[in-house]
């Protein structure tokens, strides 16, 4: 692991970074003045629980002594370090860095579930409330697969598609499950890892969304359909605006329910005059998804309310073993 390197970024996200912190906008990005509620200061022995209760089939046990994790293979992850990536947009030359954060960065905010909150207009997220946004690629790597191969430089390999970025020779897909989403009423189907269980909890979302109420589903079908199936999964990409932090989607934990373009994303409220909490999604449908370690985007600050993705060490939730892909059982 090596100490944080430097920080670079594009033209677009430097000017976001400028607006966000000058604008004149009371409900504009802002550092909180009080986090303390959203705060959480976890020992390390908590944090180690909380990924080993939720990821049984990779990790097996937890070093005091070196306040690290260790694998079923005996690899081991110390739970504060941050590792240095050299990555590549193509439109960046020469290649920067970023900094992947720690097991413990991705813990300190609190996650507050629908029981707790729900976030609307007039009581959005608050300042700083991303839980779930800081994400340990390394673990993340270790049980889903490589998100991309690797340049000469040790950057991600990377290929232009439209305003897209995405990235290449990973080896995440070998493992995806396509499940049935039946609430869209028109056989699409979404594409997500099988390890982890993340196929199954997703699976038991779509049966258990069949009982929710005729509102409910009603409400999401008037607003589902902005795409060509207005659902997806598995999506090997950076993420819009980064110049190297890698989506959630690539590694096939993450899923999009609706495709509702600029009503429920925190940059489209900014770039149509200023930040506006706003969301289209049923609770019943986030509650649902809760109960099965997904994480609901429009919890953030920066909201992304068709985004739900498969975090259950932010629910502090214990999930059952169903075994590696390829271990023999």
């Amino acid at each position: 692991m090596k100490p944080i390197g430097c920080h670079c970024f594009s033209i677009r996200a430097i000017l976001l970074v400028i607006f966000l912190f000058s604008s004149p906008i009371p409900n504009a990005l802002a550092a909180p003045d009080d986090t303390n509620s959203i705060e959480q200061r976890l020992s390390p022995a908590e944090a180690a629980r909380r990924f080993l209760n939720a990821y049984p089939d990779f990790l097996s046990a937890y070093d005091a002594r070196t306040e690290e994790l260790i694998g079923w293979d005996g690899a081991r992850f110390p739970l504060a370090a941050r590792e240095e990536i050299n990555c590549q947009k193509i439109a960046i030359t020469p290649p920067c860095c970023a900094s992947s954060p720690s097991f413990m960065d991705s813990l300190r905010i609190r996650y507050r579930s629908v029981s707790e909150h729900w976030p609307t207009g007039d009581d959005p997220p608050q300042a700083g409330e991303d839980a779930g946004r800081l994400r340990p690629l390394a673990l993340w790597a270790y049980m889903y697969g490589a998100p991309a191969a690797r340049n000469a430089d040790g950057s991600w390999r990377t290929k232009k598609a439209g305003k897209r970025v995405e990235l290449v020779g990973g080896d995440v897909e070998k493992n995806l499950v396509a499940v049935p989403w039946k609430l869209a009423g028109n056989g699409a189907k979404i594409r997500v890892s099988r390890a982890n269980g993340v196929d199954k909890q997703l699976a038991a979302v779509v049966a258990e969304l069949e009982s929710i109420n005729a509102e409910a589903k009603a409400q999401y079908r008037h607003l589902h359909g902005g795409g060509k199936t207005g659902v997806s999964g598995f999506y090997p990409r950076l993420i819009p605006a980064g110049d190297c932090e890698i989506s959630p989607h690539t590694f096939g934990v993450a899923v999009d329910v609706h495709w509702q373009s600029g009503l429920d994303y925190w940059l489209a409220s900014l770039q149509r005059g200023g930040y506006r909490y706003h969301s289209v999604m049923p609770r019943e449908i986030v509650a649902i998804f809760e109960r099965h370690g997904f994480i609901w985007g429009g919890k953030w600050r920066h909201f992304d309310g068709m985004h739900f993705e498969y975090r259950p060490e932010l629910l502090n939730m214990t999930m059952p073993p169903v075994g590696r892909p390829g271990a023999d059982h």
